[in-house]
């Protein structure tokens, strides 16, 4: 991860289990201070002071939007 300053998930909860998976084993390797934030829109968010880093997870419900009528499969 070296160079990354921010690293962000978007989604439900499968994408917040995989913030947290991060978190967990960011906080193992970088030692040092480690600052909560939670901004406008943010479920959270953490720096890790002394290496610059920032991780942040923002939920949503829907990514993508539904537009017209499914598809109708044919009979063979």
């Amino acid at each position: 991860m070296r160079g990354l300053r921010t690293a962000g998930f978007v989604g439900d909860s499968l994408n917040r289990n995989m913030f947290v998976s991060l978190f967990c084993m960011l906080r193992k390797v970088y030692v040092g201070e480690v600052r909560k934030w939670r901004p406008a829109g943010a479920d959270r968010g953490f720096t890790f002071v002394r290496n610059n880093l920032t991780v942040a997870y923002h939920r949503t419900n829907l990514l993508a939007r539904y537009v017209g009528q499914p598809a109708q499969m044919e009979a063979p």
